[in-house]
């Protein structure tokens, strides 16, 4: 895909994850490098009701920056969760996320 911006591709993305990648629900979160929070920026699918209220970070010491997100951007590398709610790295959202059926991320 290729666009002039991110306010139109990212939300783009984010429905052809869904729509042509088998994801129930795909969100892009950028960095607010004053605050070292992790802010949805486009988000589709089912369940999108699982983002608000929840806070990502990138601060180590912190629970909200300890998940796959987080992990994810502060260390620069690809984090796969297979078993969402098992997985000790996202121990934090395990009770949300089984709102909403989440297996993997």
């Amino acid at each position: 895909m290729r666009m002039d911006n991110e306010s139109d591709l990212f939300p783009l993305v984010c429905e052809c994850a869904v729509d042509f990648g088998g994801m129930k629900m795909a969100w892009i979160g950028q960095l607010d490098k004053n605050t070292s929070k992790i802010l949805p920026i486009a988000v589709y699918g089912s369940g999108v009701e699982y983002i608000q209220n929840l806070t990502f970070s990138i601060l180590e010491n912190s629970p909200d920056g300890q998940g796959p997100t987080g992990t994810a951007l502060r260390e620069n590398r690809v984090i796969i969760v297979n078993d969402y709610l098992s997985d000790p790295i996202t121990r934090h959202w395990h009770e949300r996320a089984a709102e909403f059926g989440w297996k993997s991320a």
